[in-house]
Protein backbone atom coordinates (compact mmCIF):
# COMPACT_ATOMS: atom_id res chain seq x y z
CA UNK A 1 0.00 0.00 0.00
CA UNK A 2 1.36 3.39 -0.96
CA UNK A 3 1.70 6.15 1.57
CA UNK A 4 -0.39 9.30 1.50
CA UNK A 5 1.25 12.18 -0.33
CA UNK A 6 0.44 15.88 0.14
CA UNK A 7 -1.65 17.58 -2.55
CA UNK A 8 -1.77 21.15 -3.77
CA UNK A 9 -4.95 21.56 -1.70
CA UNK A 10 -2.76 21.50 1.41
CA UNK A 11 -0.81 24.60 0.34
CA UNK A 12 -1.47 27.41 2.79
CA UNK A 13 -1.70 30.99 1.47
CA UNK A 14 -1.17 33.99 3.72
CA UNK A 15 -0.98 37.78 3.41
CA UNK A 16 1.33 40.20 5.14
CA UNK A 17 -0.26 42.48 7.73
CA UNK A 18 0.52 46.13 8.30
CA UNK A 19 2.50 48.25 8.06
CA UNK A 20 2.02 50.04 11.34
CA UNK A 21 4.07 52.85 12.84
CA UNK A 22 6.06 51.87 15.91
CA UNK A 23 6.76 54.12 18.90
CA UNK A 24 10.06 55.11 17.24
CA UNK A 25 8.36 55.98 13.95
CA UNK A 26 9.59 52.85 12.19
CA UNK A 27 7.37 50.82 9.91
CA UNK A 28 6.41 47.36 11.24
CA UNK A 29 4.88 44.65 9.06
CA UNK A 30 4.03 41.09 10.05
CA UNK A 31 5.04 38.86 7.14
CA UNK A 32 3.62 35.64 8.56
CA UNK A 33 1.85 34.67 11.79
CA UNK A 34 1.29 30.97 12.40
CA UNK A 35 -0.16 29.21 15.43
CA UNK A 36 2.03 26.98 17.57
CA UNK A 37 -0.24 24.03 16.78
CA UNK A 38 0.11 24.53 13.01
CA UNK A 39 3.88 25.07 13.20
CA UNK A 40 4.46 21.92 15.27
CA UNK A 41 1.99 19.69 13.41
CA UNK A 42 2.41 20.89 9.83
CA UNK A 43 5.61 22.87 9.31
CA UNK A 44 7.70 20.88 11.80
CA UNK A 45 5.84 17.63 11.18
CA UNK A 46 8.28 15.26 9.48
CA UNK A 47 7.79 12.02 7.59
CA UNK A 48 9.74 9.52 9.71
CA UNK A 49 9.98 7.10 6.76
CA UNK A 50 11.86 9.68 4.69
CA UNK A 51 14.01 10.84 7.61
CA UNK A 52 15.19 7.25 8.09
CA UNK A 53 16.77 7.43 4.60
CA UNK A 54 18.79 10.57 5.35
CA UNK A 55 21.84 10.93 7.55
CA UNK A 56 22.64 13.21 9.30
CA UNK A 57 19.37 14.41 10.83
CA UNK A 58 18.33 17.40 8.70
CA UNK A 59 15.39 18.60 10.81
CA UNK A 60 15.75 22.24 11.76
CA UNK A 61 14.98 25.77 10.67
CA UNK A 62 16.65 27.63 7.83
CA UNK A 63 15.96 31.01 6.27
CA UNK A 64 17.42 31.78 2.85
CA UNK A 65 16.90 34.15 -0.06
CA UNK A 66 16.80 33.75 -3.82
CA UNK A 67 17.45 37.11 -5.46
CA UNK A 68 17.81 38.52 -8.96
CA UNK A 69 15.72 35.75 -10.48
CA UNK A 70 16.18 36.01 -14.27
CA UNK A 71 13.14 37.63 -15.85
CA UNK A 72 10.71 35.19 -17.49
CA UNK A 73 13.13 32.26 -17.29
CA UNK A 74 11.49 29.29 -15.54
CA UNK A 75 13.63 27.48 -12.98
CA UNK A 76 14.29 23.78 -13.37
CA UNK A 77 11.76 21.55 -11.65
CA UNK A 78 12.54 19.83 -8.38
CA UNK A 79 10.83 18.46 -5.31
CA UNK A 80 11.61 17.60 -1.70
CA UNK A 81 10.82 14.48 0.30
CA UNK A 82 11.24 15.98 3.79
CA UNK A 83 11.44 19.74 3.37
CA UNK A 84 8.40 21.96 3.68
CA UNK A 85 8.89 25.62 2.77
CA UNK A 86 7.33 28.99 3.37
CA UNK A 87 7.95 31.25 0.36
CA UNK A 88 7.40 35.00 0.66
CA UNK A 89 8.05 37.77 -1.81
CA UNK A 90 11.17 39.78 -1.10
CA UNK A 91 11.19 42.00 -4.18
CA UNK A 92 9.12 42.23 -7.35
CA UNK A 93 6.74 39.50 -8.45
CA UNK A 94 7.40 35.76 -8.84
CA UNK A 95 5.15 33.09 -10.31
CA UNK A 96 5.50 29.85 -8.36
CA UNK A 97 3.93 26.72 -9.80
CA UNK A 98 3.34 23.57 -7.74
CA UNK A 99 2.24 20.14 -8.97
CA UNK A 100 1.26 17.21 -6.75
CA UNK A 101 1.77 13.49 -7.42
CA UNK A 102 -1.80 13.20 -8.71
CA UNK A 103 -0.95 15.66 -11.51
CA UNK A 104 -2.96 18.60 -10.18
CA UNK A 105 -1.13 21.91 -10.41
CA UNK A 106 -1.64 25.45 -9.25
CA UNK A 107 0.13 28.75 -9.87
CA UNK A 108 0.68 31.44 -7.26
CA UNK A 109 1.87 35.00 -7.74
CA UNK A 110 4.19 35.82 -4.84
CA UNK A 111 4.83 39.47 -3.94
CA UNK A 112 6.16 41.21 -0.80
CA UNK A 113 2.52 41.31 0.41
CA UNK A 114 1.90 37.55 0.45
CA UNK A 115 3.37 34.09 0.67
CA UNK A 116 2.59 30.39 0.75
CA UNK A 117 3.52 27.24 2.65
CA UNK A 118 4.32 24.20 0.52
CA UNK A 119 4.46 20.69 2.01
CA UNK A 120 6.97 18.12 0.70
CA UNK A 121 6.33 16.07 -2.43
CA UNK A 122 5.25 18.98 -4.63
CA UNK A 123 7.10 19.58 -7.87
CA UNK A 124 8.05 23.27 -7.90
CA UNK A 125 9.17 25.79 -10.50
CA UNK A 126 9.35 29.56 -10.40
CA UNK A 127 9.97 32.49 -12.69
CA UNK A 128 10.27 36.22 -12.19
CA UNK A 129 7.54 38.38 -13.68
CA UNK A 130 9.39 41.63 -12.88
CA UNK A 131 13.05 42.69 -12.93
CA UNK A 132 15.05 42.19 -9.72
CA UNK A 133 12.49 39.83 -8.18
CA UNK A 134 13.37 37.69 -5.21
CA UNK A 135 12.02 35.34 -2.58
CA UNK A 136 12.73 34.73 1.07
CA UNK A 137 12.18 31.13 2.11
CA UNK A 138 11.88 29.43 5.46
CA UNK A 139 12.60 25.70 5.36
CA UNK A 140 12.14 23.03 8.00
CA UNK A 141 15.45 21.37 7.10
CA UNK A 142 19.10 22.19 7.55
CA UNK A 143 21.52 22.45 4.63
CA UNK A 144 25.25 21.89 4.45
CA UNK A 145 26.53 22.81 0.97
CA UNK A 146 29.32 20.24 0.90
CA UNK A 147 27.09 17.39 2.21
CA UNK A 148 24.82 16.40 -0.69
CA UNK A 149 22.76 14.12 1.59
CA UNK A 150 21.44 17.21 3.42
CA UNK A 151 20.09 18.86 0.24
CA UNK A 152 16.75 16.97 0.03
CA UNK A 153 16.19 18.15 -3.54
CA UNK A 154 15.31 15.64 -6.22
CA UNK A 155 14.89 16.10 -10.00
CA UNK A 156 11.62 16.23 -11.92
CA UNK A 157 12.44 12.86 -13.49
CA UNK A 158 12.23 11.17 -10.06
CA UNK A 159 8.89 12.92 -9.47
CA UNK A 160 7.53 11.70 -12.82
CA UNK A 161 8.59 8.11 -12.00
CA UNK A 162 6.75 8.40 -8.67
CA UNK A 163 3.65 9.67 -10.49
CA UNK A 164 3.79 6.67 -12.85
CA UNK A 165 4.14 4.28 -9.90
CA UNK A 166 1.11 5.85 -8.23
CA UNK A 167 -0.94 5.53 -11.43
CA UNK A 168 -0.01 1.83 -11.67
CA UNK A 169 -0.59 0.98 -8.01
CA UNK A 170 -3.28 3.53 -7.14
CA UNK A 171 -3.25 6.05 -4.31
Amino acid sequence: MLKKFPTINEIRVFKAQGPWKTSTGSSLSVRVALSFEWVTNSFLGYNSEELANISPDIRGLRVYTVRNIPLERRSSSGFHKVRGEIAMGLDGKVELECEDVLGDSKKFIITPENGIWMPPYLLQTHQALEEDSGLILIANTLFVAEKKETHDTYPAEDFRRLQQQIKREGL
